[in-house]
């Protein structure tokens, strides 16, 4: 089929401007860019005129799963936002059910155009410091070579498996890439890396980074050579600074990480390229960074431009402005979520029973000092940061009450962390500031990135309703208020992913994170900020099923402050 664009402003992206242009798209593929085509004929005849035409965004970091939603519903939400191809790296599901959860993934026909990445990180650290539900080494790593789906090495987070520590999977599986494919580009993860560590980290190979970004460390990142793929929580004035101060556009990228569900009925990449734009970023260099750049880095010649033999992804613009979104073409056809093949579930029966521990017991949380009767005994506390995802250490002196420690009346939740993949029924516990007020309990089995089933309570009977919940349900993301649920949202597949509508599971999550604030939750994202308490690979500590890391040491810290 022909389809000519006529009389629209299309955006050049080599010289970053628009210019008055006719497109005339053949099947898929554009295959003239003329200042006038009227002299061909088409099937069909779009006039553009007062429009402006721009490729596709493409989003080079994601994680479909942290959307907690399947490929499907996925490419209906951010298709008409604007995003027509995507870079999923599926650790996630990798994490709870390892090689077959990634190639059940693989299965999904979507319009959006889903490329992956090979999850480097499963577990994120090692089986000595986490259990996550299987493992991808250099094995599964060239099995899924393959797919020419598979398009980079996904996220490295192991610092220490990679630089200094002697044989590990990381460096096995880095190997294993290398041969199979020596371009293949190998993304990274290392917020807080500088100096010779971040040296270290480029001279393995690892040459792209896309987690929380400073001034100072984006210009080092940005100096020695390091790719950087900018997220919502780094689109500040001062960091956009650093990057036009140094005209440093070609080694940048707008990505968008993870999203909620309720944030997908909103947005999708489009919003962190407004954002950008209000913050500071010229827009035709943010256009030219949602497009562009990342289909540069991830060697996808066929796209991020208009231009003839590219792919005919256009978005249609109404208001240059206000950067409104009239229409999104995919592949020369004007998208409609109604054409969106019909596949279904790839997922097998044992992907709908995935939790299993044991059921929480008073003695787990009610917290027992046998030296101390009634007093004082000095506790580590993980605080919660109010933005972000990080979190540093205090110590405090907690009261203790007839032996047991009374925790919430520090304001302070306690942390329960069960191993929920069957393999060694371990149970790890911390104390947390910023956590909640309210009397209550959160639990949740989407829990980046081994997603062990995580509860945080400040009354024991919260803390057992929340934790039994999740554990009956199969999955999900519960709070408990009072003992009494007040808010759920199943994730049945993998305890990490649901099959229900986006629509649907929006409604559900939102629900949640308005229980979470309820009981006095505050974070910039609780439902993140509460999922990776658990992630040892973010500065600074945080809890894994074996107790509390010190993430950059990859070194335990005991609860007892006096030990």
């Amino acid at each position: 089929m022909d389809v000519l664009f006529k009389n629209g402003f299309v955006f050049i992206t080599f010289l970053k401007v628009f210019q008055k242009k006719d497109l005339f798209v053949r099947d898929d593929t554009i295959i003239f860019m003329e200042d006038d085509l009227s002299s061909h004929t088409a099937d069909s005849i779009i006039d553009c005129t007062g429009k402006y035409l721009i490729p596709g965004l493409i989003d080079i970091h994601m994680h479909i799963e942290s959307s907690m939603t399947t490929a499907q519903e996925f490419s209906k939400a951010v298709v008409p936002f604007g995003t027509t191809t995507v870079v999923a790296d599926a650790h996630e599901m990798a994490n709870v059910m390892g090689l077959d959860g990634l190639q059940k993934y693989l299965q999904y026909k979507t319009i959006l155009d889903i490329f992956y990445g090979i999850p480097s990180s499963v577990p994120s650290t090692s089986p000595r410091l986490e259990t996550s539900g299987s493992a991808i080494g250099a094995e599964e790593a060239v099995a899924l070579l393959a797919n020419k789906n598979v398009v980079c090495l996904g996220e490295v987070m192991n610092f220490k498996g990679l630089t200094t520590e002697g044989e590990s999977t990381i460096k096995d599986l880095i190997q294993a890439v290398r041969k199979e494919r020596p371009f293949l580009p190998l993304e990274g993860h290392c917020p807080h890396l500088e100096g010779e560590d971040l040296s270290l980290f480029l001279a393995a190979g690892i040459d792209a980074d896309h987690t929380q970004q400073d001034p100072v460390g984006l210009y080092e990142k940005l100096s020695k050579g390091m790719f950087i793929e900018m997220q919502k929580k780094s689109l500040s004035k001062e960091n956009i600074a650093v990057i036009t101060e140094n005209n440093a556009f070609d080694h940048v990228a707008i990505v968008t990480d993870d999203v909620m569900p309720n944030d997908l009925l909103v947005d999708h990449l489009f919003a962190n390229l407004r954002l950008a734009v209000a913050q500071g970023w010229p827009l035709f260099e943010a256009l030219y960074c949602s497009t562009y750049t990342g289909a540069k880095r991830m060697h996808f010649p066929d796209r991020g431009i208009l231009a003839p033999g590219k792919i005919a992804d256009i978005v249609v613009l109404s208001d240059l402005e206000k950067l409104h979104i009239e229409a999104v073409y995919k592949k020369g056809k004007r998208y409609r979520r109604e054409d969106e093949p019909h596949i279904p579930s790839p997922f097998g029966k044992e992907y709908y029973h995935t939790i299993h521990c044991r059921a929480a017991q008073m003695s787990d949380a009610i917290m027992r000092n046998e030296q101390v009767a009634n007093g004082k005994a000095s506790y580590h506390v993980i605080e919660v940061q109010p933005h972000g995802t990080f979190t540093r250490l205090l110590t405090e002196e907690l009261p203790i009450e007839n032996h047991c420690v009374a925790y919430a009346k520090q304001g302070l939740a306690l942390a329960l962390l069960f191993e929920r993949h069957g393999k060694n029924g371990g149970v790890s516990k911390a104390f947390v500031k910023n956590a909640m007020t309210g009397m209550g309990a959160i639990a949740s089995s989407w829990t980046h990135d081994s997603h062990n089933l995580l509860v945080e309570g400040t009354d024991p009977e919260s803390i057992i309703v929340a934790q039994q919940y999740i554990r009956e349900k199969q999955g999900g993301y519960v709070v408990v208020e009072q003992g009494k649920v007040i808010a759920f949202c199943p994730l049945e597949i993998a305890g990490i992913v649901s099959e229900a509508p986006l629509q649907e599971l929006a409604y559900n999550i939102g629900r949640v994170k308005e229980a979470m604030e309820k009981l006095g939750y505050q974070n910039d994202n609780p439902l993140m900020s509460f999922a990776t308490l658990t992630l040892p690979v973010s500065p600074a500590f945080k809890l894994t099923d074996k107790g509390i890391l010190n993430t950059k040491e990859q070194t335990f810290i005991s609860l007892e402050a006096t030990l």
